[in-house]
This record gives C-alpha cells, sequence and structure tokens, in this order.
C-alpha cells in the first residue's frame, strides 16, 4: 500500500487522507494510520499530505564550513526562478555540520517566507546538521518562519529564543519589524548590545545607523511580510577577526523599485544617468543614494538620507557594508575612515526586498 500511496502523493500532493484512500479505492483508516506512522516518506502542510522525496526544486545549501550571504545566493538556481517555478514544492536542505552567519540566516529567513507567500510549499531540512538547527532556533530564525513552512526533523513547541531571549550580550535575537505597529525598541537594543562591545563612543553613531534601517523598514517596505532585524557578535572564524554583524531586512519592494517610479518626475537628471533595465545602473543608483542622499519616494530633499547617514557612521568604524537588492548586490569596505574596496555582484537569484548587512571590525581592545 505505501508504494501507491507514495506514486499519488508524489503526483498529487496537497490532498487529506481521506480523499487519498477515495481516489485509490483504499479503506480510509488504513491509509491514514499508515501515513502517520511513516514519517521518513510522508509529512502533512496545512493539513494535506506530502512526499518528503517528492517532485521538488531542492536547493542544497553550500557544504562549505560557514554559509555567508554570497554562499547563500550562490546556492540558489541560476536557469530556473524559483518563484516562478511550476514546481508548488520547494525544499531547502542543510549540509552535515553547516555553520550559518546572520547574513545568511536573514536572506534564507526572508526567501522562505516570500516563497510562502507566493503560495509554495516549503519545507527546511535540518536533518543533517542539528547544530544549525539549533543557532537558528536560538536566534528566532523558526519563530519567525511562515507558520506552514515544513521544518525537518520537526519545529519545536516552545522556540529556543523564546526561551533564553536577551540573556546573551552577544546576540540581539532576529525581531519582527511590522510596518503597521512596529516595535520601536529594536533600534535601542540593538544600540545597547553592540555599545557592550565597542564603547560609549559610538553611541549616537550606533543609535543612528540603527534608526535610520529601522524607519527605512517601516516607512517603504510596502509589504504584508513583515521585516526583522537582528545582531550577533563572532570572536572570529577562519581568517576572519571579530565582528558584530548586523542585519536588517525587509520584503517589500526595495529602494529601486520604491524610487524607479519618480525619478523622472522629481529628480531628472539622476533619471537621465541611470538606465535601470541594467543591474549595473541599478547598482550604481544605490551607490548614489549610500554617497549623497538627498533621494527620496517623495521628492523632499531632507528624506531619503537614512543609508547616507548609516554609510556616513560606518566609515568611523572598520565597517563592511553589503545592500542586497532584487538581483544584485553593492558590497563596500571602510577601514581607517578610507573606502578600500567597492564591488558590485549582479545577475544574482531573485531575492525581494532589501537587505542590509553592516559588519563592523573589532578592535583587540574592544
Amino acid at each position: 500500500m505505501k508504494e501507491k500511496l507514495i506514486e499519488f502523493i508524489k503526483d498529487n500532493p496537497g490532498h487529506k487522507g481521506r480523499v487519498i484512500a477515495r481516489e485509490l479505492g483504499l479503506n480510509k483508516t488504513e491509509v491514514n494510520s499508515l501515513l502517520y506512522s511513516s514519517s521518513e516518506e510522508f509529512f502533512q502542510k496545512e493539513g494535506g499530505w506530502h512526499c518528503i522525496n517528492s517532485k521538488a526544486l531542492v536547493i542544497d545549501l553550500p557544504d562549505i564550513g560557514w554559509i555567508d550571504g554570497e554562499s547563500f545566493d550562490n546556492s540558489l538556481p541560476i536557469t530556473e526562478d524559483v518563484f516562478d517555478s511550476a514546481l508548488a514544492d520547494v525544499e531547502v536542505v542543510f549540509p552535515q555540520g553547516g555553520k550559518v552567519l546572520l547574513e545568511a540566516a536573514a536572506r534564507l529567513l526572508a526567501f522562505v517566507n516570500q516563497l510562502d507567500a507566493a503560495g509554495k510549499f516549503v519545507t527546511v531540512d535540518f536533518r543533517l546538521t542539528l547544530d544549525a538547527f539549533s543557532y537558528l532556533d536560538r536566534i528566532g530564525f523558526i519563530s519567525l518562519l511562515a507558520p506552514r513552512v515544513q521544518v525537518l526533523p520537526e519545529r519545536p513547541e516552545i522556540p529556543a529564543s523564546d526561551i533564553y531571549r536577551d540573556n546573551s550580550q552577544s546576540v540581539v535575537e532576529l525581531d519582527e519589524i511590522c510596518p503597521s505597529s512596529p516595535d520601536t525598541t529594536i533600534p535601542k537594543r540593538l544600540t545597547e548590545r553592540f555599545l557592550h562591545h565597542t564603547g560609549e563612543r559610538y553611541r549616537q553613531a550606533a543609535f543612528t545607523v540603527f534608526s535610520e534601517l529601522f524607519g527605512n523598514v517601516c516607512e517603504h517596505s510596502s509589504t504584508p511580510i513583515p521585516g526583522f532585524a537582528a545582531l550577533q557578535k563572532y570572536a572570529g572564524y577562519g581568517p576572519h577577526s571579530p565582528h558584530i554583524q548586523i542585519v536588517v531586512s525587509d520584503s517589500g519592494q526595495g529602494i529601486v523599485g520604491t524610487l524607479e517610479p519618480v525619478l523622472s518626475r522629481y529628480y531628472p537628471d539622476v533619471a537621465g544617468r541611470y538606465d535601470l533595465s541594467s543591474d549595473q545602473a541599478r547598482a550604481q543608483l544605490i551607490r548614489e543614494v549610500l554617497d549623497k542622499g538627498s533621494i527620496s519616494q517623495t521628492g523632499e530633499r531632507a528624506r531619503g538620507l537614512g543609508l547616507k547617514r548609516s554609510q556616513e557612521y560606518a566609515v568611523m568604524y572598520n565597517a563592511d557594508i553589503s545592500v542586497r537588492q532584487e538581483t544584485f548586490e553593492v558590497r563596500l569596505s571602510y577601514r581607517d575612515g578610507e573606502l578600500i574596496g567597492d564591488s558590485i555582484n549582479s545577475n544574482l537569484p531573485r531575492l525581494h526586498g532589501t537587505h542590509v548587512c553592516f559588519d563592523f571590525i573589532l578592535d583587540s581592545k574592544d
């Protein structure tokens, strides 16, 4: 009987047990009993049954030790847009022993929730690496996953982030940013945790950066999918020095998507410089927003300065900044107040919204 169920469910995912039994001419009680007792083969989403190895688009995260934002992007399909795929099921599989940086965790969380909002049935499979599951559960990743996303081996009844929230000086757990009712304490919590490692001399700079990024999500995300923010201090790994990583993400139109409809009306000179049909031009527009500010959705000069202020204060630190948009990313590196690295990654797999990551490199005395 199991073979019949596997064959049917692979081709017809999402049906309830009674429907499967009726279609196959089998006893409903026996079918349900087998489905519930065969967790290695079947799982439920919204009451419907699916095969764990059914027809699905499988995304294998890289087996490279630490997974960062770039390696996460590289693991996504290039030849097929996941959002437009004919396959309704998407499986994200963690490798054995994989470790996840906060930047990658933020992109994965946004990606999975966007797929769920697009009607995909998503499974995140941690069965090969319970360490990665424990970390992501601890920082709030599991609790912010859309409710119908399947977690393997299983979702905890009480997320670890609910149990241990705010008890570590190295972490600010992923906090939801809901534009309709924003938690205005988030920038303050990020600032206080940051200052614990850097000292009071950076209070104004840190609070400005976090407040501006938080405000951008609240004002411009334009999506029912909540944004989020988090912080993680790293003691150093491989060639990387100790640093503090902060992420602020949303799943909205993105900076370019927000500005593009108003450029010709409010900023005709800017519109004339950029053919926004290309990733390179769109990335250069982001650079102008970072460098000059004064570009906003409303055309008001005092608006649109959030990213510029954040960038200006980041120069005070040794900092790396990444701004990930729909299909491209801008990366900047500052050391001793000077820009030493400037790169654009284009033609990336689609990820809606704006995903900003700051890496603040710590001095040995911090």
